[in-house]
């Protein structure tokens, strides 16, 4: 097996920062980290998109965002826009963000999204769905993708609002397997959650980590390689975790990420969730830019969290 490195990591980060507007010496003019997301990857047709865009702070300067599209029209233009589909065939579509200040060399960050009829057929983007994982229920067969919010303990007093946050955001970000419907399930990204018991309707956080089946959680943990007997962990690959690893797999460890930036978990899952859509998930340039453009995103929602900086070879790990 074979882990996404450090040095990797590192190296796709310089090459990006060019391409971002940075620099790649430290005689060169400071310029902007900037990364970006869409609200959702998939869009129906004659709807819209919130886009949102993240730049590393410079002090004393005002940074200015402008946004392109290739379709459609942007609304609202700043940090935050609208991106309106209407009338737009479906097909896939980009829009950039170049953020500037007049002063510094100008910095880029583009997305892509889906636009599809969906009354005409199937989606042109694999979705994800939630389901409960329910005690000696096994996985059902067949879905593209298979992935896992696994919780390797109970919550401590020090760690209770950052699994409430995960959980709460697995619960409003993730729509149910069943709203999908006659879906092909080759074209979902199954996304399971031990319970111990069958959940009612209006389940909260609250309720899913009382009645939530740690050990059936830590049963999956212990076929991946290392000590996880505690932790929030999101796990993903191509075929189901209880029969083993299976690579290629995507770990991202949540269970040190800081609390204090209320949006850093439920942007955190709204890239995986973007990126789980991709068909070409798996491929390996795909894989690495997905944690870089991840890393970027936090270290900035991050700053002035140093502990962020250190942790973040650890949180997100490919293995092949």
């Amino acid at each position: 097996m074979k882990t996404l490195s450090g040095a990797i990591l590192a190296s796709l980060l310089v090459q990006s920062t060019a391409a971002f507007g940075g620099q790649a010496n430290e005689s060169a003019s400071p310029s902007v980290l900037v990364a970006c997301s869409p609200e959702r990857p998939l869009v129906p047709s004659d709807g819209s998109v919130m886009l949102r865009a993240w730049a590393s702070e410079m002090t004393g300067r005002t940074l200015r965002y402008t946004w392109t599209v290739t379709a459609g029209t942007i609304s609202s233009p700043g940090r935050e826009a609208r991106w309106d589909l209407k009338g737009v065939r479906s097909g896939i579509y980009r829009a950039e963000v170049k953020v500037e200040d007049g002063a510094i060399p100008p910095a880029s960050c583009s997305v892509r999204v889906v636009v599809s009829e969906l009354e005409r057929g199937a989606p042109l983007a694999r979705e994800t769905g939630r389901t409960f994982l329910l005690r000696d229920q096994p996985e059902a067969a067949g879905y593209g993708l298979y992935s896992y919010l696994l919780l390797g303990s109970h919550p401590t007093a020090s760690t209770l609002q950052r699994y409430r946050l995960v959980v709460q955001a697995y619960l409003a970000m993730i729509d149910d397997v069943a709203e999908f419907g006659k879906q092909s399930r080759g074209k979902l990204n199954i996304t399971y959650l031990p319970l111990g018991t069958a959940a009612p309707k209006a389940a909260d956080a609250a309720w899913v980590l009382e009645h939530y089946d740690y050990a059936r959680a830590r049963l999956l943990l212990d076929v991946l390689p290392g000590d996880r007997k505690s932790g929030i962990y999101l796990v993903s690959g191509l075929k189901p975790l209880s029969g083993g690893p299976n690579p290629p797999y995507l770990l991202q460890d949540l269970s040190t990420v800081p609390t204090e930036q209320t949006d850093l978990i439920s942007w955190w899952m709204n890239e995986f969730l973007n990126q789980a859509a991709q068909e070409r998930f798996w491929e390996p340039k795909t894989t690495e830019l997905f944690v870089l453009k991840l890393r970027t995103t936090i270290t900035i929602l991050a700053t002035g969290l140093p502990e962020v900086q250190h942790a973040l070879d650890k949180w997100i790990t490919w293995v092949h």
